[in-house]
């Protein structure tokens, strides 16, 4: 991913160990090289580590066109997945198994940058790693992910088990 325009471009910043990608919540956003879009009926995984910084005034950007805002929030560093099935059933989970809402969409989505969600949507915070899955994750998987972000970010809260 990468940025063309300087006034859009995120940071990149390392603390100790810690290195992310740091973005301003205005205008920041990298573009994808290749985009992948995927259409009702297709199912995905987005699982990424991050945080916000100003969780009453800001969203936070998932992809285009996902996004949340309220109480899905978090000022410390969290993992959080968000799980789109055959059937259009999506689910939002933090924390490993921490359900925070499903819902139904039919949309097509375009996944072609990372931390804007629209042109007035943009993540203000910290990514520290994003994966994104072009299926629904077995629950193996996302345990497999769960444990390996577990240990590489001692600074998690406990994450609750896919059971």
């Amino acid at each position: 991913a990468s940025q063309g325009t300087g006034a859009n471009q995120a940071t990149y910043k390392v603390s100790g160990s810690d290195k992310y990608v740091d973005f301003d919540g205005a205008a920041n956003y990298l573009e994808l090289a290749t985009s992948i879009s995927k259409a009702s009926g297709a199912a995905w995984t987005i699982v990424n580590v991050a945080k916000t910084d100003s969780p009453s005034s800001s969203v936070f950007a998932w992809a285009p066109g996902i996004e949340t805002s309220g109480s899905f929030h978090y000022t410390s560093l969290d993992m959080f997945l968000v799980e789109k099935n055959a059937s259009n059933l999506a689910n939002n989970f933090t924390s490993g198994n921490n359900s925070q809402g499903t819902y139904t969409t039919t949309s097509t989505y375009t996944f072609d940058s990372i931390g804007k969600a629209s042109s007035s949507a943009y993540h203000n915070g910290e990514y520290r790693e994003i994966l994104l899955f072009a299926s629904a994750l077995s629950t193996d998987d996302k345990n497999v992910l769960r444990l390996f972000f577990a240990s590489k970010y001692g600074s998690l809260p406990t994450l609750a088990e896919w059971t």
